[in-house]
């Protein structure tokens, strides 16, 4: 009897170790993530104590007292100690164009304060001087020296540089500086002569080459479609030096905790260089990809909603550009700037990017192919014909779940977000300007009382609406808490309270902005942007947390850890 006792043990202990062992293979969580505060962005679960991750995937959200009850939590299970920090789900970028980040991380940085140090025109070409000498792979590449980032808004002489500032500095090197808002540059007379752009050459559709009033000459600022075409053919450059642009953008995006980012104005060559770096080196985050409707017609017709197998990029849709910057003052507006600027009378309201007509034929093939459309509208005149195409395609192909994407909006009246809300168009708004611009704003282009509601956040929570929030990097750098920052308190550099009162979302809301919404904006809302049992388990840990801290406070909190589907990219470094 005892002999039998003993078999019967030994056979259970044995059974029961291979079913451990069963469970360690193929069961039980990777890792559980605990000890800090968890905020899921499910309004139902809104603060958790513990995440569990499997294969990339959240398994369970909840208390962590409940584990041990769980079955889920075997030898090989990682316990994550989150150290009282703050873990959200990982950010979700609605707007940004992470190739050109890149760009901007590998010229000089002529970003004035708090993101660079150039203030003037003397201070911006020191920078270009001392950028040059180092030998910069940009440069040794291209064979301009570029700069990126000056804001005449920002300069002290509240103007661009000029070619003949560039020549005296540099009299034989081509230099190619461009503006923050991304839609005007500066070229000396080597760089003109290099792109072929003289006293001779027509301003091509969506353009303008600044004159000298008395010869014709250029003066070396390019705006819009002028820019884009020289940019262009300064960056026709390799593609393993491409993939190095890339590389660079994508790990200046995850160092913010963003595990989903876009580049939202592709050309071909940016789809190439996606499908070419996702094959040969992998990415590390998902990326979505917006052609170009006019640059980049061919690569839209692979426009998906969901991910190809083995692949983090997809074709999101098309992208159309319908106005300018109004910073830069080439936003399409249906009243003069209060300030026009160089060359341009009282009457100057801008220019539109396109036609009219291409606009509503482009945004018509958009809902006849079931792509999902983002435009670029800063005006009031632009804003106007996208409401206008988006409504007349609905009229035509019927009410289904199109998302179309307002992107920026900033001049947006009240009776256009009512009217966005009917036709379920999301805006994806920009309230850093508030902080960036909003000086600029009240003195220079809508002036009192409209600055108080560019990027009007408040107007589409009134109306019921989900919103998102960007940084639209490079324009700004992608610091997702000076994102975050911006939009909770719309103050402006000098101090100015920007609308903040009509405006100013709440901290939760703006972080639903950031995760939940974005998702939503993507159409991943079933897979990414809260922490729910079955989504992908991409998280970010924060320092401190934005619901507890003075909202003042927000920009100071750092990004201590970004993780995508259960793997840690990117952890900050000790001395940062």
């Amino acid at each position: 009897m005892k002999i039998l006792l003993l078999f019967v043990c030994l056979l259970s202990f044995f059974s029961c170790s291979k079913k451990n062992n069963e469970k360690d293979n193929g069961k039980y969580a990777d890792s559980i993530y605990h000890n800090g505060m968890i905020l899921t962005m499910d309004d139902k679960n809104k603060e958790v104590e513990s995440v569990a991750v499997k294969d990339g995937k959240i398994i369970y959200v909840g208390n962590f007292s409940d584990i041990d009850n769980l079955d889920i939590k075997g030898k090989n299970t990682k316990l994550i100690d989150l150290e009282g920090n703050t873990m959200l789900p990982g950010f979700v970028d609605p707007h940004s164009h992470v190739f050109v980040v890149g760009i901007q991380y590998m010229s000089a940085n002529l970003y004035p304060s708090p993101d660079g140090n150039a203030s003037s025109v003397d201070e911006a070409i020191n920078i270009l001087k001392d950028y040059y000498e180092t030998n910069p792979e940009l440069y040794k590449e291209t064979g301009y020296i570029v700069g990126s980032g000056y804001d005449d808004a920002q300069l002290k002489e509240k103007r661009h540089p000029n070619k003949f500032e560039l020549d005296k500095a540099f009299p034989d090197k081509p230099v190619y500086l461009i503006h923050q808002s991304g839609h005007v540059a500066v070229a000396n007379s080597k760089a003109l002569e290099l792109l072929n752009i003289n006293s001779n050459t027509e301003n091509p559709q969506g353009g303008v080459i600044q004159r000298i009033s008395d010869t014709q000459e250029p003066n070396g600022v390019l705006e819009e479609m002028s820019h884009f075409i020289a940019l262009g053919t300064i960056l026709n450059v390799k593609q393993e030096f491409s993939e190095d642009m890339l590389e660079k953008g994508i790990d200046t995006m995850i160092s913010y905790g963003y595990t989903t980012t876009q580049e939202a104005r592709a050309g071909e060559g940016q789809v190439d260089l996606m499908e070419s770096f996702s094959k040969n080196k992998g990415l590390d985050i998902d990326v979505i990809v917006f052609p170009d409707v006019f640059m980049a017609p061919n690569a839209i017709t692979n426009a998906s909603k969901t991910y190809e197998k083995g692949k983090r990029y997809r074709i999101g849709g098309i992208k159309i550009s319908l106005d300018g910057s109004p910073q830069a003052k080439t936003a399409w507006r249906d009243t003069p700037y209060v300030v026009p600027p160089q060359g341009q009378d009282s009457n100057y309201m801008g220019y539109p990017a396109v036609s009219r007509e291409d606009a509503i034929e482009k945004i018509d093939l958009a809902f006849k192919n079931n792509w999902q459309v983002q435009a670029h509208a800063n005006g009031e005149a632009a804003i106007e014909l996208f409401i206008e195409a988006v409504e007349k395609a609905i009229k035509k192909y019927g009410t289904n779940d199109y998302r179309p994407v307002l992107i920026h909006g900033q001049f947006a009246r009240k009776e256009h977000i009512k009217k966005m809300a009917e036709l379920n168009i999301f805006p994806s708004l920009y309230p850093l300007h508030t902080y960036y611009w909003g000086d600029w704003h009240s003195e220079q282009t809508i002036g009192e009382p409209g600055v108080n509601h560019i990027s009007p956040t408040g107007w589409a929570l009134e109306e019921g609406m989900m919103f998102t929030t960007h940084h639209d990097a490079p324009i700004v750098p992608p610091n997702a808490m000076m994102t975050i920052w911006a939009t909770v308190n719309r103050i402006s550099r000098d101090g100015k309270d920007i609308g903040s009162k009509e405006q100013s979302p709440s901290v939760y809301d703006t972080l639903k902005a950031m995760t939940i919404w974005s998702a939503y904006q993507s159409f991943e809302e079933d897979s990414k942007g809260s922490i729910e049992v079955g989504k992908l388990a991409d998280f970010v840990v924060l320092s401190e947390n934005p619901l507890e801290v003075d909202k003042m406070d927000i920009a100071e909190i750092q990004v201590l850890e970004t993780i995508k589907e259960g793997k840690s990219i990117y952890t900050k470094p000790a001395d940062a």
